[in-house]
């Protein structure tokens, strides 16, 4: 791959800069240095004619074009014109270098035959700001200005892909010979290169703060930025990642995008590295956190930029008769996110956004936002651009309300495929409840139960060691809960849950379940026609129907320590849609409690009477919010405020009450001085781990133990 500077080597550099003759020319600009501390970055020729005199290069947004331009512009002392800021037009960039250095200038002469050359920056925001028409007008200026009778490139252009698009096809239809080269992400010695420039910069910037990291302690800043791109990357692959450098082809999409390394500039800047050390950002969700503060300034980021490029032209076209009373709003961060799903998922925006929008520039601003859309950095054509951004679009269509109504199709219909990130930024988005079901510190996020297997999914892509994922789905009537184990601040297991509304009845999944215990009583589909499925290891459903679709069914058995993790299957009724194929990893890795009318299930059928005991998921999440409501005390056994168990979480429900007195019965809870104790040494001897219930996993061991709390169907 070729470097932008390798690239620059290649082009007519002149001794010095010309003059400028009239200050007032804000358009053009004589660039004395590069940025600062700036890095060089790779580049991808994607067309190669030969004797181009023009050279387009390619980003998407916050890439690093300016920054490119400003470093190009430097080395070969080209001045830069700045296309967002000109009159764009016919003869607008000659005109620009007649008014900027001089009529007598003869620097427009040495352009045109290839011994000098023009920078020119932003032609997106050109494009914007002056129509197409117009546009067409400065780009065909654009080729004349770059001379005809000569082999060298005399004319740099920087721009983001679909305006990019307009400009290769005007050039091609002028039969002007250019080279299409795109900027690459930081390869990942240019990234560490990258974050020290920038927290050099920073530290000049602010000698008071804590970015001068780098150069106080090299050695250990260089482990902390290691350690937390690794934490990063690890996240992000689903996987442990130890070595960036081998990993990142797979990283670059991310950790080599600039406006990443720049939040992450943030997390690196700490008064001692040596302390950081020993701190994880995954054990304390801090890595979701950069996520969404990147994305985040990304948003607000294009906001400004709409701003600084749209608005005031808007103004002087408003109609006498409107008025605008808050133009502050326009292509906010939400704004953005409902067109950005429409245009990824390709769906039509059926409502005006934003709604108070005087009706004389409605079309105008349309306009300007389905280009600033299109050119967004999120996305590239309309892919995302990365996983991070891919999940949190998917998410924003699975439980945005307002995607929801401004979006047709419906969004929700359209959520396939996601990664790591998908089921975290839904439980953020998501609105909160609060109500009997939910427990005291308890964060439980309300959904449709049509992502079911979507939040699994992503909930399994995110797990770097798969042994530590365990999930449980518990219907009953109306309420549906999927409660997944969580890493919470300090290390220590929680769990975050999810409460879905209107449930359907019929749970659907597709490519695999594993580690996941499902009891309802609905029904459950697996697999689609014509698929594979995979099945375990560790899963356990409880159901009225099932009904196999996959046409091929492999059970996976395997644990760790040669130890057998096997599946177990309980229905009322097990129907097989089609021929059917199943592989097993070895004996007993699938156990089956009910009536099929498949053969290739019958070697896994057990008879009834050897069904493990089945308790129904209301009596597992009332039993979990008690223990849940006890917090450990120094030096003390669990406990929790007599009124605040009574009142907060066992309430009115007769099934908590019965509960709670069971367990007194036995002597798991005791109550003294205003409190209720828990003795977890009665929970393990019956071989329950009380921070086990945190985990959100129903075992076998604890459904034995409500069975025997039930056992006189008092429950």
């Amino acid at each position: 791959m070729e470097n932008l500077q390798v690239l620059a080597r290649q082009l007519p550099r002149c001794d010095r800069p010309p003059m400028i003759q009239d200050e007032s020319v804000q358009a053009l600009r004589i660039v004395s240095g590069p940025p600062t501390g700036y890095v060089w970055p790779d580049i991808e020729t994607l067309i190669a004619a030969e004797d181009a005199r023009i050279i387009v290069i390619v980003a998407a947004g916050a890439v690093g074009k300016s920054s490119a331009a400003t470093a190009l512009a430097s080395y070969l002392n080209w001045p830069l014109v700045d296309a967002a800021k000109a009159q764009v037009g016919s003869y607008s960039l000659s005109g620009l270098l007649h008014d900027a250095l001089g009529f007598e200038s003869n620097y427009l002469a040495e352009v045109s035959r290839g011994r000098a050359g023009v920078i020119v920056d932003a032609l997106d925001e050109a494009h914007l700001k002056a129509g197409t028409l117009n546009f067409g007008a400065f780009l065909d200026n654009i080729r004349k200005v770059a001379g005809a009778s000569h082999r060298a490139t005399s004319i740099v252009v920087f721009s983001r892909p679909d305006t990019a698009e307009i400009v290769q096809l005007a050039l091609a239809e002028s039969n002007t010979k250019f080279k299409l080269v795109r900027i690459s992400y930081f390869a990942y010695n240019q990234a560490c290169n990258y974050l020290t420039a920038q927290l050099n910069r920073l530290s000049d910037e602010h000698p008071e703060r804590n970015y001068n990291v780098a150069a106080r302690h090299p050695v250990a800043y260089a482990q902390l930025r290691e350690k937390r791109m690794c934490e990063i990357a690890s996240s992000l692959l689903g996987r442990q990642v130890d070595d960036l450098a081998k990993a990142w082809p797979e990283l670059a999409g991310f950790l080599g995008y600039a406006p990443v390394l720049s939040v992450l500039c943030e997390y690196l800047a700490v008064s001692n590295p040596h302390k950081e050390l020993s701190y994880s950002l995954s054990a304390t969700n801090q890595a979701q956190g950069i996520l969404l503060q990147i994305i985040e300034n990304l948003l607000t980021r294009e906001q400004l930029k709409f701003h600084d490029q749209v608005i005031s032209k808007l103004r002087s076209e408003l109609s006498v008769a409107d008025e605008w009373p808050d133009p502050v709003v326009a292509y906010s961060p939400h704004e953005q996110t409902v067109r950005l799903v429409g245009r990824f998922l390709r769906l039509d925006l059926v409502t005006e956004q934003p709604a108070l929008l005087p009706a004389s520039i409605r079309p105008q601003y349309d306009s300007a936002a389905t280009q600033f859309t299109a050119d967004h950095p999120f996305l590239s054509g309309t892919e995302a651009v990365n996983v991070v951004f891919r999940d949190y679009l998917l998410a924003k269509a699975a439980v945005d309300r307002d995607c929801h109504l401004t979006l047709r199709p419906d969004p929700r219909r359209a959520v396939s495929n996601v990664g790591p990130f998908f089921y975290r930024f839904v439980h953020y988005f998501a609105p909160p409840v609060d109500d009997e079901w939910s427990d005291r510190e308890e964060d439980v996020a309300v959904i449709s139960d049509r992502i079911v297997n979507q939040l699994l999914d992503s909930y399994g892509q995110a797990q770097v060691d798969p042994a530590e994922a365990s999930t449980t789905y518990a219907q009953f009537g109306d309420l549906a809960l999927l409660i997944i184990n969580e890493i919470v601040e300090g290390g220590e297991r929680g769990s975050i849950v999810f409460r879905f509304m209107d449930s359907s009845g019929v749970l659907e999944f597709h490519g695999r379940l594993s580690r996941v215990f499902i009891i309802t009583d609905g029904g459950i589909v697996i697999g689609t026609r014509d698929s594979r499925f995979l099945l375990g290891p560790q899963v356990t459903i409880h159901c009225d129907e099932l009904d196999i679709q996959a046409s091929d069914l492999s059970i996976d058995g395997r644990g760790t320590n040669g130890h057998v993790l096997s599946s177990t299957i309980h229905a009322e009724s097990i129907r097989v849609i089609g021929k059917l194929t199943v592989h097993s990893s070895g004996a007993g890795a699938l156990k089956i409690y009910g009536e099929t009318n498949s053969p290739a299930l019958r070697p896994y059928i057990r008879p009834l009477c050897e069904a493990p005991s089945h308790v129904s998921a209301s009596q597992y999440v009332d039993f979990r919010a008690i223990l849940k409501a006890f917090r450990q005390r120094a030096a003390n056994l669990p406990s929790v405020y007599g009124e605040l168990l009574e009142k907060r979480i066992v309430k009115n429900s007769v099934t908590r009450k019965r509960i709670l007195e069971r367990l007194i019965a036995q002597g798991v809870i005791f109550q003294a001085s205003g409190h209720y104790y828990l003795r977890t040494n009665r929970l393990a001897e019956r071989g329950i781990n009380w921070h086990s219930m945190f985990d959100g996993a129903l075992t076998p061991v604890v459904t034995n133990f409500l069975a025997e709390l039930n056992k006189d169907n008092c429950l």
